[in-house]
């Protein structure tokens, strides 16, 4: 529960910062941050509390795997969305449309192979993760190339960190926590990714206080 914290930092720091952003892709950025604090803290009570089950069965009554599931798609949309609004170079933003188009497609195929509410959906957030890797790095190129002040001042330069921090590490944490238990539980994965999930909140948070508009592209 002590994630919730770094939740709550970063939305208060996009609202105090709100006005900067409101006219950029990122707008929407701060209900996003609402959503995952929510679906976290429901995470937390379905798997702690019995009474807010998804299933009727009692001995799965701690699975709380379709509130993540959904939560992964919505999170991946918004994300190829913002890219597809900042990408300058039109095959570049054919790209995050592609992307964009396959979220629901691939998540589908996963729901035909796989129980949503009690099997995490490995390949299709790896995929996902996979997908948005490459878009953020294509923006991050783009700023090198074109960018006239500092990186540090662009918020969607922090934005970019975050997103490419988490989701190198996300393909690693469904592979293994779903293929090999075993080194999940050996090499402590959760613990490491809520150091990864806490250290990108900082880098939104971080980004919210000291961006600059007319820096944004």
């Amino acid at each position: 529960m002590y994630i919730l914290f770094f939740y709550l930092l970063a939305l208060i720091c996009s609202l105090l910062r709100y006005r900067s952003f409101t006219d950029t892709p990122l707008a929407y950025f701060p209900l996003l941050i609402a959503y995952t604090l929510f679906n976290e803290l429901l995470g937390f009570l379905v798997s702690e509390f019995p009474e807010f089950s998804f299933v009727d069965q009692e001995q799965y009554a701690n699975h709380n795997t379709i509130i993540y599931t959904i939560y992964s798609v919505i999170f991946h949309l918004y994300v190829f969305w913002v890219y597809y609004k900042v990408l300058a170079q039109d095959k570049h933003k054919m790209i995050a449309k592609v992307f964009f188009l396959m979220v629901i497609p691939i998540y589908l195929i996963s729901n035909w192979f796989q129980d949503i509410l009690h099997e995490n959906f490995y390949v299709a957030k790896t995929l996902s993760s996979l997908f948005t890797i490459i878009i953020v790095l294509l923006h991050l190129r783009q700023l090198e190339a074109t960018a006239k002040s500092p990186k540090k001042i662009n918020l969607m330069f922090w934005f970019g960190l975050g997103m490419l921090l988490i989701n190198l590490y996300m393909p690693i944490f469904m592979l293994v926590g779903n293929l090999w238990t075993e080194w999940y539980y050996t090499l402590h994965l959760r613990t490491v990714l809520f150091v990864i999930v806490a250290t990108m909140y900082c880098l939104f948070s971080y980004g919210f206080l000291t961006h600059k508009r007319w820096a944004f592209n």
